[in-house]
């Protein structure tokens, strides 16, 4: 039987907000032997080494492998990746694990730093403080459907900005001599969104390959966005909801597409923007299966793809 367990940890302005999901595998499972996938785009030098403390922890032995191809006799494999944010600094912000049995996913655990930790000092917090947790909750043998924990309370993580209502003239209307002009006040939100962007693929600038979107939702589902590539590229653009059998996207290729799975494709969100120098970036965007959480692909015409993650 699986176990679902979700963790919120969330504290003030000034301590870090950490999202932990967990799918522990079939209790029934006996797991002694794992083989570890290495993967040269994490950029996180100690995070393999943790990975494989984690799993002897747990008196899990371990072999590590490259490339596509398992050694002989890898019953279960582990593939992973993990990111860093940079404040000063390199530290970790994300990371993701993927426990397979036979090629079938068996087991998911994700570590998330919302918000990339604000001015919290415990951002900055090792790789093994912050994994061992989450590689402990993935191989011990719980009970229990759902699990829900919060520390403290959490402040909005959504900006919101209020715009002031404005005034909509109505056409002039003349009543024999004389002309009335009406008017009405028509007040409306407009929400701010931020996520990260992530390079995973593509060419390689610098070592810090997260950057920020901002979003800007003057309507129900719409508005402008504004992103910083990698390099320090600014792309604008608009998005919007649309259905994915309306889509005309020509730069997001259905492979890089399907690299993702939405929990509602009928109402997912469309991105498109250029840069200055004729680049276009286009991404879709929703609620991310099996995760529930926000986040998308983006892919330009540069070749680079990108992940979305919302904060």
């Amino acid at each position: 039987m699986k176990t679902l367990v979700l963790l919120v940890i969330c504290c003030g302005v000034f301590s870090a907000c950490t999202s932990v999901t967990v799918r522990r595998p079939d209790s029934n499972l006996v797991i002694k032997h794992v083989c570890i996938q290495e993967n040269p785009k994490v950029w996180v030098s100690d995070f393999l080494p943790v990975l494989k403390n984690g799993f002897t922890r747990h008196n899990i032995a371990t072999t590590i492998y490259s490339g596509t191809t398992k050694p002989a006799g890898c019953e279960y494999s582990l593939s992973y990746t993990a990111r860093q944010s940079w404040d000063v600094a390199p530290y970790l912000s994300h990371a993701e694990l993927w426990l397979e049995k036979d090629g079938r996913q068996i087991g998911y655990a994700e570590y998330h730093l919302i918000g990339k930790g604000g001015f919290s000092l415990m951002k900055w917090e090792g790789t093994k403080t912050k994994m061992d947790p989450v590689i402990d909750e993935l191989l011990q043998n719980g009970s229990g459907a759902i699990v829900e924990r919060q520390l403290e309370n959490q402040k909005e993580l959504m900006m919101i900005a209020e715009v002031k209502p404005t005034t909509v003239q109505q056409p002039e209307s003349k009543s024999g001599s004389e002309s009335k002009r009406s008017s009405a006040p028509v007040a409306f939100t407009s929400k701010k969104l931020f996520a990260d962007l992530t390079l995973y693929d593509g060419r390689i600038v610098g070592t810090n390959q997260i950057t920020r979107a901002e979003f800007v939702e003057t309507a129900n589902g719409s508005g402008t966005v504004r992103l910083i590539a990698p390099g320090n590229n600014l792309f604008s653009g608009v998005f919007h909801s649309e259905p994915a059998k309306d889509q005309k996207l020509t730069v997001l290729s259905p492979k890089t597409r399907n690299t993702i799975k939405l929990i509602n494709d009928s109402n997912a969100g469309v991105l498109t923007a250029n840069d200055d120098h004729g680049t276009r970036l286009e991404c879709v965007y929703g609620t991310l299966a099996p995760t529930g959480r926000a986040g998308g692909v983006c892919e330009d015409t540069q070749g680079s793809r990108y992940k979305l993650f919302f904060d």
